[in-house]
């Protein structure tokens, strides 16, 4: 067994990862001093586990090996090529992609125990949506598509228990996250601005003319396209607006339904600009500023780069060559991963593992699909990371706010549970068709092998001191 504990004298604080990989070199190695910025060289297992971590969830020894032998450049062409999760590799649950519809509207109408009997069966369907995300990122093989997914939910939030359990229209929204992830930025901010989840979760549906909700409006400005700073009171008043009438129809699967009835369509004035204007053109002004793409790319830049550190200039150069391509988004992520930053040294290991990382990614790194798989929606719970339920609109901020003192005992009980899989045989599975379920997993480690590796919240590059440890197992 194999144990290394890193010791920098400049950490202020102290978080816990777990790698599980069967290849020596990729397991005892800290991050590079200096590697090649070229994206011409030849990808090396530091690099390989490094993209694949970022870009993806987990980096098991066969998606290293696969990645040995290409170009920087081919290789971020092979991840970028994941990015399109349209298709699921698991067939969703048949109680929410079915053509059966739930009566939502009729809630109301129940007697009380019928409404607790309602909201019981919606609680189950949100538990199978759940449980079906895991094992879609579990199996899936294009990690990458999950990881932009991700990214995607945690950017456009709608929280199910503030959506009265209407658990169809967030399922739809995923699936739309997952159809429009991939695409364009302008395309993706139409279908939420229209998206039942959505409109629910930020009260539009009770947005009209004669008294305007400004919560869409707001995020839209503030969490979704600008950032704070770049919008005045009156930008959001107007925006709500141009917001009026948009609304859903519970009678039809949660489609978009626009009411004309409830709109306002006199003059608005947004950014200096003056016009009759709708969502659509809302969305053409703001990204017609240098503000809109600075803002994702930070956003981005905190996936794929760095929780802790940024290069203000570095930002700035991407968000313009990204706006060259009107903001198709796998040209971002290609422009993320082809960064200098991205292969600096100094990046690396700046970035917290979140509760889905440090869980999913390790199950993917190792190749062992154990019995307790399917709790895994609730271990993410208690880690701080529950699917569909970030704690407000801005999301889960990540960064050190994965890793406060109550969380560090849990993510350590949690890697000794993974750890434990690596000792002796595989696990049985108590259920012969669990692997199928989850959608079959990779070949498995032989042997134990593994990593523990520290990190400080604020990273100054590589540690002062290493000290490591060789024991000889019987």
């Amino acid at each position: 067994m194999l144990w290394t504990k890193v010791i920098n004298g400049t950490m202020k604080g102290l978080w816990l990862l777990i790698q599980a990989s069967a290849v020596a070199l990729v397991l005892g190695a800290l991050p590079t001093v200096a590697t090649p910025q070229n994206l011409s060289a030849a990808m090396t297992p530091g690099d390989a586990r490094h993209l694949l971590e970022r870009a993806g969830i987990g980096a098991h020894p066969d998606e290293i090996e696969t990645l040995l032998g290409l170009t920087r450049a081919q290789a971020i062409d092979a991840m970028v090529g994941q990015l399109d999760v349209s298709a699921p590799f698991n067939e969703p649950p048949t109680s929410l992609s079915g053509d059966a519809h739930v009566h939502y509207w009729i809630l109301n109408d129940y007697e009380e125990q019928d409404r607790q009997a309602f909201r019981v069966e919606r609680d189950k369907e949100m538990g199978e949506l759940r449980r079906w995300w895991i094992r879609e990122m579990l199996s899936t093989s294009s990690p990458a598509g999950e990881r932009l997914l991700l990214i995607w939910s945690n950017h456009f939030v709608s929280a199910y228990g503030s959506l009265n359990e209407e658990v169809h229209a967030l399922y739809n929204q995923h699936m739309m996250l997952r159809d429009k992830g991939h695409g364009n930025f302008r395309d993706l901010l139409q279908a939420v601005v229209r998206d039942a989840a959505m409109l629910n979760y930020l009260d539009n549906n009770n947005n009209r003319e004669e008294q305007p909700n400004e919560n869409l409006a707001r995020e839209l400005l503030e969490l979704f396209v600008l950032g704070e700073g770049h919008y005045t009171e009156k930008d959001v008043r107007e925006v709500a607006r141009a917001l009026t009438g948009y609304s859903y129809s519970q009678l039809r699967d949660f489609e978009f339904q626009f009411e004309p009835w409830s709109h306002d369509d006199r003059s608005k004035t947004i950014l200096g600009r003056v016009g009759r204007f709708d969502a659509d053109d809302v969305i053409d002004i703001l990204l017609d500023t240098d503000a809109a793409a600075i803002f994702i790319v930070e956003t981005f830049w905190q996936s794929y780069i760095s929780d802790f550190e940024q290069d203000r200039a570095a930002i700035e150069a991407l968000a313009s060559a990204w706006r060259e391509t009107d903001y198709e988004i796998s040209e971002l992520v290609r422009l993320m991963l082809s960064s200098e930053a991205f292969w600096d040294p100094r990046y690396r290991g700046t970035i917290v593992k979140s509760p889905v990382d440090l869980m999913i990614g390790t199950l993917r790194s190792g190749g062992r699909l154990p019995e307790w798989w399917p709790t895994l929606s609730g271990q993410l719970e208690g880690l701080g990371q529950h699917l569909f339920e970030a704690p407000n609109v801005a999301g889960w901020p990540g960064g050190a706010d994965w890793i406060p003192p109550a969380r560090l005992l849990s993510r350590t009980e949690a890697l000794e549970q993974l750890a434990a899989l690596y000792d002796g045989p595989a696990p049985a599975i108590e259920e012969p068709e669990a692997v199928a379920a989850a959608g079959g997993m990779m070949s498995p480690m032989q042997g134990r092998a593994l990593s523990l590796r520290y990190g400080a919240e604020d990273f100054e590059g590589p540690p002062t001191m290493v000290i490591r440890g060789y024991k000889t197992r019987a």
